[in-house]
Order: C-alpha cells, then structure tokens, then sequence
C-alpha cells in the first residue's frame, strides 16, 4: 500500500538500483542501511553552478548526468546506463565486491528527470517496453509522473 508520505523515500527498483527525491539523501542512514554506494543526481544544466551537492557518507560517490532541457534528456540515457553499469561491474571495495555497486538515482523530486532515466535503464536491461517499464516503476514509486515528452521520448 502507497502513502503519500513515501515520495519523500527512494523505492528499490532493482537489487541494485534505487529511485528517489533529493530529499531522500538527507535520512541519515537511509545510504548506509542499503548499502548504496553511488548517487546520481540527473538534473537540469542550469543547476550544475548552484552547488546542491549533498554531503555523503564515505565510500558514497557522487555522479550527475546534466541536460539543457527535458528534450536532450534522452541523449543522456546511455551515459547514465553506463554509470550505473561501471559501478554495478566496477571495482569495488572487498566488503561488497559479492553484492556490486548499488546506485540511488534522484532528481528534486524523484518523479520526472530521474524516474525517465530510470524508465530507459528498466527497459534496455528487461528488455520490456517503455509501457512496461513505467507501469513497473509506477508500482514501485507511484508518484512517478513522466510527462508526455519524456513518454514519447522513451
């Protein structure tokens, strides 16, 4: 069951992937409880020079993929999928090297920028529709709500 309280959270979409606000970053223990070891903050280039960047536990990295409008977003896809999969396969610290990299993607606030990003990974690594992928995500996250563009993009 959904509360509406839960899109302040960040939802496990894959064992290793996670979907959620800006705000979800400032629980303390939320990364470390879930063994999260990169952020990726997909944003806007305008926010690029504003310095939103939050303070991260150690063995956190940090990541952001920029665009310069909901338009370019989709270029960005395969950077992002890279990201996470360098992470996934990288080298890791031995005390995860079992579980791979787990990677929290997160926009303001977790339902358009980083929810389409996640959308793209969901549906080239299930190789399931971009229907099938957002109604997986929405399942997961239900406050998601892509836009028309970023539907018709995917």
């Amino acid at each position: 069951d959904w509360k509406y309280e839960q899109r302040r959270e960040a939802q496990q979409l894959l064992p290793h992937l996670w979907l959620g606000p800006l705000s979800s970053l400032r629980q303390s223990d939320f990364l470390l409880t879930h063994n999260i070891t990169q952020v990726i903050n997909v944003r806007s280039h305008m926010s690029r020079g504003v310095g939103i960047i939050p303070k991260l536990p150690p063995g956190v990295t940090y990541n952001s993929v920029d665009s310069t409008s909901p338009h370019d977003l989709a270029s960005k896809f395969p950077l992002a999928a890279d990201i996470i999969d360098s992470h996934l396969l990288g080298a890791l610290p031995p005390h995860l090297q079992l579980s791979g990299g787990i990677t929290l993607l997160y926009c303001e606030s977790g339902n358009d920028r980083s929810a389409a990003v996640a959308t793209a990974y969901i549906m080239q690594h299930l190789d399931i529709t971009a229907i099938q992928a957002i109604q997986y995500i929405q399942a997961k996250r239900f406050c998601v709500s892509l836009d028309e563009w970023a539907k018709w993009t995917l």
